[in-house]
């Protein structure tokens, strides 16, 4: 049975989760329009982290993102909406941070750069990450078809 992570590696993780979820943004289209509500989960998760926010008000930030991702035509928005929702939602439980990290790739997937652009943003991400945090963090990245 692993052993339960501490508050300094839970905060670890979410940060680690957010940075994924900032950096697909500076690769997305400047002309794609991001919904506030990305930023405000992200900043929520952070806020978290930082023990400046509570566990319920982060849960709220996490929960309205995904109504981004639920009625936007358009996939990147719709992935990188799921991956701030996750990256907040790591708060409340941490094994949220591999998912937001995927689905920051997968926010990825559609631009004209490619697998490059997605085997580059994968090696990012585990270069952030402490390595006694890699089994709970990358564990959906080791399954590259995961999303």
């Amino acid at each position: 049975m692993p052993r339960p992570l501490s508050r300094e590696q839970h905060v670890r993780l979410t940060e680690w989760a957010c940075d994924c979820v900032e950096h697909a943004l500076t690769q997305l289209s400047p002309s794609d329009e991001v919904d506030p509500r990305i930023y405000e989960a992200l900043e929520a998760g952070r806020a978290w982290a930082k023990n400046e926010r509570s566990l319920q008000a982060t849960q709220a930030a996490a929960l309205a993102v995904q109504a981004v991702a639920r009625t936007s035509s358009d996939p990147s928005m719709q992935a990188i909406a799921r991956a701030a929702g996750h990256a907040a939602a790591c708060a409340q439980m941490p094994e949220h941070a591999s998912h937001a990290a995927s689905f920051a790739i997968k926010a990825l997937s559609g631009l004209e750069s490619g697998s490059a652009l997605l085997l580059a943003e994968r090696q990012w991400q585990r270069e952030q990450l402490p390595r006694e945090l890699h089994a709970i963090g990358l564990k959906v990245l080791r399954n590259p078809r995961a999303y």
